[in-house]
């Protein structure tokens, strides 16, 4: 709760949660939760799922004329090698995988950051999920004057930028 969502104070979760994605699958992870909260938390059915109805919710609203999926007949010459490196955009230094493809595209995975994304020579991502995140975060935040605001102010133009 502390390292993960960042929250100091419990109260400040409400008193309706919800949660998703697969780790709340297992019932110990949602017990866990429970216990620690102190209340019941509402797990749908759909919880490990979720992720790809969002996924797919933001593939129908970017929807190309044509399909991207390898048609039959290319399916037969495919051919894929594996590499394994490390990034070099951040601290984290994260091991990355990278799939390259018969055809010359590659398709990176174990980043723990966006930094990936903006490696020149690594880039293969039309989408962008940190930076689509972080704009339906800020585009809609209205802070409060600083003022009334107890905890002071979230500065987001140093941490991010828009691509």
């Amino acid at each position: 709760m502390y390292k993960v969502i960042k929250i100091n104070i419990l109260l400040e979760l409400g008193g309706c949660i919800v949660v998703q994605g697969g780790a709340f699958l297992n019932n110990g992870v949602l017990r866990a939760l429970e216990i620690i909260l102190d209340t019941e938390i509402i797990r749908p059915d759909i919880a490990g799922l979720m992720g790809a109805f969002g996924s797919a919710l933001i593939a129908l609203q970017n929807k190309k004329a044509s399909s991207s999926l390898i048609s039959k007949s290319k399916l037969e010459d495919f051919s894929y090698k594996m590499k394994n490196t490390r990034c070099k955009g951040c601290e984290n230094n994260c091991q990355l995988n990278v799939t390259v493809f018969n055809d010359g595209k590659n398709f990176i995975s174990g980043n723990r950051c966006e930094k990936v994304l903006y490696n020149t020579k690594l880039r293969s991502f039309a989408f962008n999920m940190f930076n689509y995140k972080y704009k339906r975060l800020f585009d809609y935040y209205k802070p409060l004057p600083l003022s009334k605001a107890p905890r002071g102010e979230i500065r987001h133009t140093a941490c991010f930028k828009y691509v």
